[in-house]
């Protein structure tokens, strides 16, 4: 939203300053990017200064709507400043607004979860993410509040605890909720095994799975902010929930990852 409003509202401040003032209009040119440029600092501002209201230490019961708006149009802005140029196929195979379902995508890179937030603006989604996340400076509260949950592969019984939280936050809660079933980034590009366990909050909810794919995301850092880089959105299907619950994890493991091979073989 604010990647429209504040081009609109700079080239209105620009224009004012220069019908309310002695300038001529050639100080418009000048003045646009200043006024653009001001907006996007007071917007990163305002967020790093209010970020200490947002706690880490209690679980929140629900998602912060404030912190959710504040990250996606973050990430939205990142992305517009890094010249990334993403293309989304498949829009047509997303649900009715207000569905709630489990994502699962392929990991490329850090960036996949902010492609997927900002493309998929218009269900509240949040990721199942490392600890390490949620101690970045200001981010980690952003992720916390906005619905994040941590999950400790090191141990099985936090783990499950988790993928319970997951489940009754999509089934009851109103959360969309995405994860990687490889468990870690493809440093080859290459599609890595499934985890079946990853399904195992759709299962439990009986929710829904949308499948998608990205590439292209794992090329941003090096290229960055000075050379634009073209993403790709894949959104392969969508399961419903009876297939969801006539399935067990194992099979839609394998299902999901076929569909993933046979769109994008590997190389």
């Amino acid at each position: 939203m604010l990647i429209i409003l504040f081009p609109i509202l700079s080239l209105c401040a620009a224009v004012l300053t220069v019908v309310c003032t002695p300038l001529t209009w050639w100080w418009a040119f000048l003045l646009f990017p200043a006024y653009f440029i001001g907006l996007y600092a007071a917007f990163f501002l305002f967020a790093i200064l209010i970020s200490p209201f947002f706690g880490k230490k209690k679980e929140p019961k629900r998602p912060n709507r404030l912190c959710r708006f504040l990250l996606v149009e973050a990430y939205t802005v990142a992305m517009f400043f890094m010249q990334v140029h993403a293309k989304v196929e498949g829009m047509e195979k997303l649900p009715p607004k207000g569905t709630t379902f489990l994502v699962v995508c392929n990991h490329l890179s850090n960036y996949d979860h902010m492609l997927m937030l900002t493309k998929l603006r218009r269900f509240p989604i949040a990721f199942i993410s490392k600890p390490e996340n949620f101690r970045i400076p200001i981010v980690g509260r952003y992720l916390w509040n906005s619905g994040f949950l941590s999950i400790d592969r090191r141990s099985a019984r936090n783990a499950l605890t988790t993928v319970q939280k997951t489940a009754d936050r999509i089934a009851h809660g109103g959360m969309c909720y995405g994860v990687f079933p490889e468990g870690t980034r493809s440093r080859t590009g290459k599609l890595l095994t499934f985890h079946s366990g990853v399904f195992l909050s759709a299962t439990k909810a009986k929710a829904p799975i949308l499948v998608i794919h990205v590439t292209g995301t794992d090329r941003i850092t090096r290229r960055a902010p000075w050379r634009p880089t073209k993403v790709k959105m894949d959104i392969l299907a969508y399961l419903d929930a009876a297939y969801v619950g006539s399935h067990t994890d194992a099979e839609i493991s394998q299902d999901t990852y076929n569909m993933m091979l046979e769109r994008f073989p590997q190389n």
